[in-house]
């Protein structure tokens, strides 16, 4: 009993479906003539004023970074730093537009000066890329996959945020 009804239903319900639709032959041409454009699509990119928050290391000089390790950046409204903080890789930034500029830390010693004591902890070895990339960075843009990649001078980094 339950597969007859089964069958009245589909039945049914293939009767209420609306027939197609065939374009006349003046509506046919009409449609050939004049195809529909194509979506254009713009893309402009988004300014990127900060570099707060933390930051994850994804590329140095066009390369993934496939390392055992993993490299994050903290930045705050002025400057970047990996962490621990004792050791001492910091840089300030600026940004305007799509420019970017590193420099020293703020407040970091001038020649001569006893430099601040640091930890004893070596960095990872790719850190000296990630360094070299960022004092000659003179651009930074967001990728369409949301990463901030910065490069000048030949050189580059791609980070994410974390």
């Amino acid at each position: 009993m339950r597969s007859f009804a089964t069958i009245l239903l589909a039945a049914a319900m293939s009767a209420c479906q609306a027939a197609p639709v065939i374009p006349s032959q003046s509506e046919a041409s009409l449609t050939e003539a004049s195809p529909a454009p194509a979506p254009t699509l713009t893309q402009t990119p988004s300014t990127v004023s900060t570099l707060e928050g933390a930051w994850r290391v994804a590329g140095i000089d066009g390369a993934d970074l496939d390392e055992a390790y993993g490299i994050a950046l903290t930045g705050s409204a002025k400057e970047v730093w990996w962490e621990p903080r004792c050791a001492f890789i910091v840089r300030s930034y600026h940004i305007t537009g799509t420019a970017i500029a590193f420099g020293p830390a703020i407040g970091a010693p001038k020649p001569g000066d006893m430099p601040p004591p640091v930890c004893t902890i070596a960095p990872p070895p790719k850190m000296a890329g990630v360094l070299r990339a960022l004092d000659a960075a003179n651009a930074i843009e967001r990728t369409p996959q949301n990463g901030l990649l910065i490069s000048g001078g030949g050189h580059s980094v791609l980070l994410f945020s974390q």
